[in-house]
């Protein structure tokens, strides 16, 4: 059983809704709660190994995963707010980080609000030539009918001049009835409206920061850092 931790006056576990520390579409990993560490400045970060174990799921499947990964969700329920993280991106190969707000419930009618997600090819970069920009993007999941997402929105160049692994970024969400606004480093990014967040208007989110490997072919240098967490309510 993961065990509570407080830090920047939050209470965090390593694992999602219902004890689940694997995720099905991704068997090869899982949350692994010594992946994780906060440090005496009060920065906190995410680590990956190489280690075996073996998790039984809710509905008895047994999976065999050989990748532990650093992953924290609150225990709090938030409401609308605005969300601000300083991170610094992992350095190495395949890796998937992530700051994101999930929604309390059955996923996705309760809405999926990703703040940074990032993916870092296999030559160890988090930067695509194409246009050019970061492959830090931000999107939303929810549901009409079917599951529907905006599409990933990145980050240019020109908005992000700096290295996302090799410098702190600060990403933010302002997070409100009729309107979603996407923040980096206070300029804005992406705003999604009404027409979005009507489909789970009033939902509470968990906030979840984490750390993941595309595929198995990955590796890690350096740890995803996060400085700080702070929630503002409306």
């Amino acid at each position: 059983m993961a065990q509570k931790f407080n830090w920047c006056n939050v209470n965090w576990v390593c694992e999602m809704e219902g004890g689940r520390i694997i995720h099905p579409n991704y068997p090869y990993f899982y949350y692994d709660q010594s992946m994780i560490e906060v440090h005496e400045d009060n920065s906190l970060s995410l680590g990956i190994h190489n280690k075996f174990k073996q998790v039984k799921y809710w509905d008895g499947t047994i999976y065999n995963p050989s990748i532990g990964c650093g992953l924290i969700r609150s225990v709090t329920d938030f409401t609308y707010g605005t969300f601000t993280a300083e991170i610094q991106l992992p350095q190495g190969k395949n890796l998937w980080p992530a700051f994101w707000l999930c929604g309390v419930g059955k996923w996705p009618d309760h809405g999926e609000i990703d703040i940074c997600e990032a993916y870092c090819n296999k030559r160890g970069s988090y930067f695509k030539p194409i246009l050019p920009r970061w492959n830090t993007t931000c999107n939303v999941h929810y549901l009409d009918t079917i599951h529907k997402q905006c599409g990933a929105k990145g980050v240019s160049i020109f908005k992000q001049p700096k290295n996302p692994s090799t410098h702190f970024i600060k990403y933010q969400c302002e997070y409100r009835p009729n309107k979603i606004t996407i923040l980096v480093n206070d300029k804005v990014i992406m705003t999604y409206g009404w027409n979005i967040t009507k489909h789970f208007v009033n939902s509470n989110m968990k906030v979840i920061f984490n750390l993941a490997p595309i595929n198995e072919q990955y590796s890690c240098t350096n740890e995803m850092i996060i400085k700080y967490f702070n929630y503002k309510p409306l």
